[in-house]
């Protein structure tokens, strides 16, 4: 093989690797299938991106957008995504709840 080829090949899998460990330190896992929905509150008081999605005390998923709506900057849309396959009814309600003690 030549020289060329060798530095090519190791330039490729160097930025492979840094495009994973990037997701992976951020919480994302770029080969599961993850489902994404969309809450829509007027008070999301403290939420971040990668704060935990906790249903029963485990932990299902994480928060992944939080954005103003376009439309009505009075409302904050908030990307939940689930890591398992949890079942959900269409009538389900998303709380923003906090979960240290002086909160």
């Amino acid at each position: 093989m030549k020289k060329e080829f060798k530095i090519g090949l190791l330039v490729t899998v160097a930025l492979a690797l840094l495009v994973w460990g990037v997701n992976f330190l951020k919480g994302n896992n770029l080969f599961s299938q993850n489902k994404v929905y969309y809450a829509v509150y007027d008070h999301v008081d403290g939420l971040v991106a990668a704060n935990p999605i906790i249903i029963r005390g485990t932990k299902v998923g994480q928060v992944s957008s939080v954005k103003f709506n376009n439309t009505n900057f009075n409302q904050i849309v908030v990307g939940l995504t689930f890591h398992e396959d949890v079942p959900l009814n269409e009538n389900s309600i998303a709380r923003i709840m906090s979960a240290d003690l002086l909160g």
